[in-house]
């Protein structure tokens, strides 16, 4: 009998550990790629090198441009499993962290600002933000021209696996 107890327990413990998932740059939890960089003297080149390809970029009017990455990690919320209840209460718990990299219009690093948030997410109104995020093509056209004035590839699979998930926390 207690064998049983023990495996319905490993059994429950990788269903809720199944549904979760970390997406985007997980360079983004490494100190040491930040402690490389220098304002008012790194690159553009310096930054891709340590945190690889943006996920966003966004111009100002100024000419300067700012570089966005995020590393999301979902986790189910234990209604999700409940039959019939879960279609109503489910949704996810999401630990989002954000790093934005300004620089000038020649492509000197300005400044460095990172963030990290946490909220839940109902999963009805999380399909129809993504659905929404998912019309919005100019974001990875936006990182393929930057890509191309860099003279670096780019990665249309980086570009797309975050572009349902980019919430930024608070906003």
């Amino acid at each position: 009998m207690k064998s049983t107890n023990k495996i319905a327990l490993v059994l429950c413990a990788l269903v809720a550990l199944s549904g979760c998932t970390t997406m985007g740059n997980k360079k983004l939890d490494d100190v040491s790629n930040y402690l490389t960089l220098r304002e008012q003297q790194s690159t553009k080149a310096d930054v891709y090198g340590n945190f690889g390809q943006p996920h966003d970029v966004r111009g100002m009017d100024s000419g300067s441009v700012v570089w966005v990455y995020y590393k999301i990690h979902t986790r189910p919320s234990a209604w999700s499993y409940v039959p019939f209840v879960g279609m109503v209460a489910g949704g996810d718990a999401r630990e989002s962290t954000f790093a934005y990299f300004a620089f000038d219009s020649t492509g000197v690093l300005q400044k460095v600002h990172s963030k990290t948030g946490t909220d839940y997410q109902n999963m009805w109104a999380g399909l129809g933000r993504a659905i929404y995020r998912a019309s919005d093509k100019t974001q990875g056209q936006r990182v393929h021209e930057e890509m191309d004035r860099l003279g670096r590839p780019f990665d249309e699979k980086i570009a797309k696996s975050v572009s349902a998930l980019r919430d930024e926390p608070g906003a």
